[in-house]
């Protein structure tokens, strides 16, 4: 059975969420997750990280937040503590189609054993509309390998549209979602 087959896991509730800045403590973390070919399948040539890779991600995320005040977030499961997954807002490195260099680009990566919870659609609007509120963005983007599904479910389910495709750097074939500032309907508090 498929990981987003119903019938495959007894369903478990939407723990309550705490997105943390970036840190030291999650290298551990993004190495694990890095190395996991389910979670790399759709991120960059699609392997799996090796440590250095995942290592220089890690300090260059600590360096965004220096520099920019926002960046990569931790997400964490406020009843365990436990680490979920990433969620991200970072300007987008180069322009896509229509959008330039001053959009907020957002992603998110879970844990393989949380999949199918609504996890990464929850981060993302509350990634969302930090971005539109703290960061003063008047787009959003989320750039989405072509095949993937699930990620395309979250960008549409956090209020992004699909603009059009494009090739990334790497050859990538991939699909570009936006959201105005103008189009954005804040989650309620």
């Amino acid at each position: 059975m498929s990981r987003l087959d119903p019938s495959s896991r007894s369903p478990r509730p939407l723990p309550r969420l705490r997105l943390d800045p970036w840190e030291e403590r999650f290298r551990s973390e993004l190495v694990r997750l890095g190395s996991d070919p389910r979670v790399t399948t759709f991120i960059g040539d699609g392997s799996p990280w090796p440590r250095k890779q995942a290592e220089e991600r890690h300090e260059r995320c600590l360096e965004h937040w220096r520099t920019h005040g926002f960046g990569w977030r931790g997400i964490i499961d406020e009843e365990s503590g436990g680490f979920l997954g990433v969620a991200a807002a970072n300007y987008l490195h180069a322009p896509v189609l229509e959008v330039d260099t001053s959009a907020v680009e957002i992603g998110w990566w879970t844990d393989p054993e949380h999949w199918g919870r609504g996890i990464a659609t929850h981060a993302a609007r509350i990634v969302r509309d930090e971005s539109f509120r703290d960061i003063d963005s008047d787009v959003l983007v989320a750039r989405l390998h072509r095949d993937n599904i699930a990620s395309a479910t979250v960008a549409r389910n956090t209020g992004l549209d699909y603009r059009g495709d494009f090739t990334t750097e790497l050859g990538t074939p991939a699909h570009l979602y936006a959201l105005n500032r103008v189009d954005w309907v804040p989650s309620a508090r």
